[in-house]
Parts: C-alpha cells; sequence; structure tokens
C-alpha cells in the first residue's frame, strides 16, 4: 500500500507531499492523520529550516474525502472537522515556515489549509472556491480569522458566500498567493523560494514566524472553536442533514 503522504529532506528543507493522486489528494481520515504526523514529525527535525507542503500528479488537494465524508454521522463528521483543524494548527505551530505549493485545484479544506502556511505559490492554471455553502456547510478550519486577514473581509466573505471559482491571477491580486508561475512550475517555485528562506538564519526565522503569529494566536484558536460548534448545528436538523448527503454524494461523483 503506497504511503498517503511522503516526505523528503533535501538541504534543510522538507518536501510533505499528499499521495493519493488518484482522488486529486483528496483526505480521508487516514490520510488526515497521516498529514498531521508528518507536519509534527518535520516540525520537530531541528534540521530542517523550512517545509513545502504540495500534492501528487499535479493537484494540490481537493479537501476532505467526500465520499467518505457522505456517509457519516455526526459524530463522525465531528471527527473529520477535527482533522482538519488539527492541520491548521499544526502549520501554524510548526517552528519552521511552510510554503504552499498550488496545482490544479484549492477547494474548501484544501484552501482552508494553503492559507494557515506562511506563503503560498502557484501555477497559472489554478482554481480556487470554497462550495461549502452549495453543499450545506461551512468553512471550520480557521477561515473566519485567517482569510480576512490574508485578503480583507469583503473578498473573504465574497469566496466564503457565493461558492464562486477563482483563478489564479484574483489570488496574487488579493494577496492570497505570493507568486503565481507558469503552468507546472508551482512546486519548482515553491521549492526555490524555500531554499531562499533555509539560507537564512534558523533561529533568526523561527522567531520571525512565532512573533508573526503569535498576535493572531488567540484569536485563531477561538474561531476553531466556534467554527466547529458552528458547523455541527447542521446536524441538529435532519431534513438539513439529508439534503447535504446528497449534495456531498453528487460532488463526490463529480471529483472522482
Amino acid at each position: 500500500m503506497p504511503e498517503l503522504v511522503k516526505t523528503e529532506l533535501d538541504h534543510g528543507v522538507a518536501l510533505i507531499k499528499i499521495n493519493r493522486p488518484e482522488v486529486r489528494n483528496a483526505l480521508n481520515q487516514a490520510a488526515l492523520h497521516a498529514l498531521d504526523d508528518a507536519l509534527r514529525r518535520v516540525g520537530a527535525d531541528a534540521s530542517v529550516h523550512c517545509a513545502v507542503l504540495a500534492g501528487e500528479g499535479g493537484t494540490f488537494t481537493t479537501g476532505d474525502d467526500l465520499g467518505e465524508t457522505a456517509g457519516m454521522d455526526a459524530a463522525g463528521f465531528r471527527g473529520m472537522i477535527e482533522g482538519f483543524q488539527a492541520l491548521t494548527v499544526a502549520l501554524r505551530e510548526m517552528p519552521q515556515p511552510v510554503i504552499a505549493a498550488i496545482e490544479g485545484y484549492a477547494v474548501g479544506g484544501a484552501l482552508e489549509m494553503a492559507a494557515a502556511c506562511d506563503l503560498r505559490v502557484c501555477d497559472e492554471a489554478t482554481v480556487f472556491f470554497c462550495p461549502e455553502v452549495s453543499l450545506g456547510l461551512l468553512l471550520s478550519n480557521g477561515s473566519s480569522s485567517i482569510l480576512p486577514r490574508l485578503i480583507g473581509a469583503g473578498r473573504t466573505r465574497e469566496l466564503m458566500l457565493t461558492g464562486r471559482r477563482f483563478d489564479a491571477a484574483w489570488a496574487e491580486r488579493t494577496g492570497l498567493v505570493n507568486r503565481v508561475l507558469p503552468k507546472g512550475e508551482a512546486l519548482t517555485g515553491a521549492m526555490e523560494m524555500a531554499r531562499e528562506v533555509a539560507a537564512h538564519q534558523p533561529a533568526a526565522v523561527r522567531a520571525t514566524k512565532r512573533l508573526l503569529n503569535g498576535v493572531e494566536d488567540a484569536e485563531v484558536a477561538r474561531t476553531l472553536a466556534v467554527e466547529v460548534e458552528a458547523t455541527m448545528e447542521v446536524f441538529a436538523d435532519p431534513a438539513v442533514v439529508a439534503a447535504m448527503r446528497e449534495r456531498l454524494a453528487r460532488w463526490a461523483a463529480r471529483k472522482r
């Protein structure tokens, strides 16, 4: 059975790759746990000075595995949310900067995961969108706090409330990504940026990340707790849950 997450180390730069290309790197429970474990192992490695998060096969990730999510009960759904939230926490708590190399799609939870990274590079063909409202769901990985700081409150509302698809030019213009490169070159560009970061004095780089995140950490922690409860309110109404499951199943079929 192939590794769900692959990790490589090269001269102080760790490359962490989600390895489920057959489902566009959608994250089921097993992959969520494997990614969380990889992030924490890399974070604890003093020889790593910067990390790059990417996906195998030309797609960053399409977020949660909707085929699995559609069949979850309330306890399973909460577990899935908490699994994604653990990634947000791990990315922010890692002492090294993390750069997202985004190709193909950054959808829903995947977009949130990229937002939790320190820097983001995408290619010109990347598509960004948050379909949660069309599925009867909410963004629940800290985005209510993190996204407005990145792209502003108005653009966050447009992204979260409309479900509209946005291109790489929009992402660069709004500050969601730091750099847009030709198709297929996001990973190369992210690795180059990571080597640039890793060449600097490690203690200074880590302290800088700690300072930048420090002013936000308490707010992000509160947001994560509120988002879990707001999302779980969906399960208070059986009719809403039934409609949500139907929409999730249709989306899962489209993503295959």
